[in-house]
């Protein structure tokens, strides 16, 4: 699909990551084995965006970067369609070298947020998106640090979904989820934490969702108004906090699935 139709698609694939995270969006986990474990290496992965990979055309030109690892997925993959790259490093870091920066831009007539997620992105594959990591341990705490340079009053939001698949309604059910939504300016590095709700205390999760985009758009949890081009929302030190201590988001090379 492309042009118009796939544009109009991919808005409201984007919008349901925000309206409704419990039901029928697919991972990568709906149909595995319920003994599905999430094992941590020694080594921490990049938790500060300061390593990125990338990638070129068929002619050997510059496409985009994205963060290194299978980890995380932006929208920076609709270049190969001639669209905008929405994901970008920056040197305004709350520490080390580089954040990360997601701004919405226009592509035509369509606005494109800047989308940062756990899961996979890909205009040729079908549905487009895949939400969420294999993740078996159950967080505390999902921390961070922002800023944020809204146009015209809009709205950013950073989201954290807790999953396991139901194999009898064959979908999947929320465990816990928080999210956080703001519409000021924020110039300087602002710490967000964010404490998920568990409502199902006793089933073990198999996925975690995380989403940060630059504009929530006309249907997100607050209701707030349409994306607007230009809003920025600059991300650094992110980490989860579990009941044995911390850990940092990862990318593939530094966890396994058995």
């Amino acid at each position: 699909m492309c042009g118009k139709y796939f544009f109009i698609a991919l808005a409201l694939c984007i919008n349901s990551l925000f309206i409704s995270c419990s039901d029928n969006q697919p991972s990568e986990n709906d149909n595995k084995p319920k003994d599905s474990t999430f094992t941590y290496t020694d080594r921490l992965a990049d938790p500060d965006f300061e390593y990125w990979k990338e990638f070129y055309g068929t002619k050997g030109e510059f496409l985009y970067e994205d963060p290194i690892g299978n980890w995380w997925t932006t929208l920076n993959k609709l270049k190969l369609i001639t669209g905008p790259v929405t994901a970008t490093k920056t040197a305004d870091a709350h520490s080390g070298n580089y954040a990360l920066r997601l701004e919405t831009m226009s592509y035509g007539s369509f606005i494109i947020t800047g989308l940062l997620m756990t899961g996979v992105f890909d205009p040729n594959m079908p549905g487009y998106v895949i939400q969420g990591k294999p993740f078996t341990v159950k967080p505390t705490k999902f921390t961070g640090y922002f800023k944020y340079y809204p146009v015209n009053h809009d709205t950013c939001s950073i989201y954290i979904g807790i999953y396991r698949f139901n194999q009898t309604l064959m979908r999947r059910d929320t465990i816990a989820d928080a999210y956080l939504t703001v519409s000021d300016t924020v110039s300087q590095y602002k710490l967000f934490e964010l404490e998920p709700n568990y409502k199902l205390e006793n089933i073990e999760p198999d996925t975690l969702k995380i989403a940060i985009v630059s504009s929530a758009g006309g249907e997100d949890y607050s209701g707030h108004g349409s994306p607007q081009i230009g809003s920025a929302l600059l991300i650094d030190d992110l980490s989860l906090e579990i009941p044995t201590g911390i850990i940092y988001l990862m990318d593939e090379k530094t966890r396994s699935i058995k």
